[in-house]
């Protein structure tokens, strides 16, 4: 990026490789000196900056590389469950989404723990990796729900591998964090095989069935009615859908961007104790997105306008939460008399419904904010004409009658 100059001179904001950022680069803003009188010779000294900072980064990383071996041989090797907890509490809270790290701090305490807790990092070998996923296929954690007298214990069931390649991909996590700082010679993950999982099945209403459900929540329960109108057309997450602010909404121009999402997380308080809350952060891709506004939830947007902040929000002005939906919910669909798929259904009817119309799969990624297409590639199959059996227009041409 160029030099851009204020009011007070002349600044530099640019990008460098950093093998010791999280990013693998680091960004660098700086006021640039020296008496700079075109954008000339402020792009010239910004050059000159990057060359020094890059010396500064190699060498620093260097000499950080140098000190990690050799105090790798000079302290004894730690036991995986002190190192996880030091890479949860300096790594992973700093540099991960409070939704991240609270997931990992399950995964940490319930699976990898009760299998490498003990063990010396330098003893967690390729064949102790190789041997953690079968383990965890008959691995249970059990449940406890309530407090005091009150608590009763669920016993756990083995988990989906879906979840378990989870887990590993946490492990996975870790162990590159400890060989890039050579606190262990090689992340034993890469290459390791992973459990087979089945592809995510998902259910939707039709468009047929989303207006019927719409217009029962109409008359049970009308206050509800502009969220989930706007869930179903827009395809929001439902933190997404938590945290719109009306700065977000372009009505005359029938987009959203979202911005913001508002998850549960993890963060430590004053006292250094973790605890759970409500925290915004960025959408599940990490960036910002255009969605387009469907005509009938724009109207009824604009006939909602309140002075909070937030389209939805608590009475207090407070962000929404899952629970408080649920009940809303489950009472709608059981008035409907449609099947229950569930909050996030909305979403997957959202797509499903763009791509029976049509839609290109690209577009309906865009909406969506998916990372990749190979995620929106699960609606592939309800495209028009998809099930039309192709190879029979295949083969030599009729003979010239």
């Amino acid at each position: 990026m160029a030099a851009y100059e204020r009011p007070d001179g002349w600044y530099s904001n640019f990008r460098v490789k950093d093998p010791l950022a999280p990013s693998g680069t680091r960004r660098v803003r700086l006021k640039l000196e020296g008496n700079l009188r075109s954008q000339r010779e402020a792009d010239a000294a910004e050059r000159v900056l990057r060359v020094e900072t890059e010396k500064e980064i190699a060498a620093d990383t260097a000499r950080r590389a140098s000190s990690a071996a050799s105090e790798a041989v000079r302290v004894d090797p730690e036991r995986f469950s002190a190192y996880a907890g030091r890479w949860l509490a300096d790594h992973v809270r700093v540099h991960r989404k409070p939704s991240t790290y609270r997931l990992y701090l399950v995964i940490v305490r319930e699976w990898l723990m009760p299998y490498f807790g003990e063990l010396r990092l330098d003893a967690i070998t390729a064949e102790r990796v190789d041997g953690y996923l079968p383990w965890a296929t008959t691995h249970t954690v059990n449940r406890t729900f309530g407090t005091g007298a009150k608590a009763r214990t669920r016993p756990g069931k083995p988990a989906a591998a879906k979840w378990l390649n989870e887990t590993f991909a946490c492990l996975s996590s870790l162990l590159s964090y400890a060989a890039r700082l050579r606190h262990i010679p090689h992340n034993f993950c890469k290459g390791a095989a992973k459990l087979q999982a089945a592809a995510p099945d998902f259910d939707f209403y039709t468009a047929e069935e989303c207006n019927h459900w719409l217009a029962t929540c109409r008359i049970i329960e009308p206050r509800w009615y502009p969220f989930y109108l706007l869930g179903f057309r827009s395809g929001l997450r439902q933190g997404e859908l938590f945290a719109l602010r009306w700065a977000n909404l372009e009505l005359a121009q029938g987009r959203i961007k979202v911005r913001t999402s508002i998850t549960r997380g993890a963060e430590r308080d004053e006292a250094g104790e973790v605890r759970v809350a409500n925290v915004e952060t960025t959408p599940k891709s990490g960036k910002s997105r255009f969605v387009e506004l469907a005509p009938d939830a724009g109207a009824v947007l604009s006939g909602i306008r309140h002075p909070g902040e937030r389209v939805f929000q608590r009475a207090d002005g407070t962000p929404l939460r899952r629970e408080t939906l649920l009940h809303s919910w489950e009472r709608i669909t059981s008035a409907s008399g449609l099947r229950d798929i569930g909050i996030h259904g909305m979403r997957h009817s959202f797509a499903s419904q763009l791509v029976m119309l049509g839609a290109p799969l690209r577009h309906v990624q865009d909406q969506l904010g998916h990372s990749t297409i190979r995620m929106t590639e699960r609606y592939a199959h309800l495209a028009p004409g998809s099930a039309k059996p192709w190879v029979a227009l295949l083969g030599p041409p009729e003979a010239a009658s």
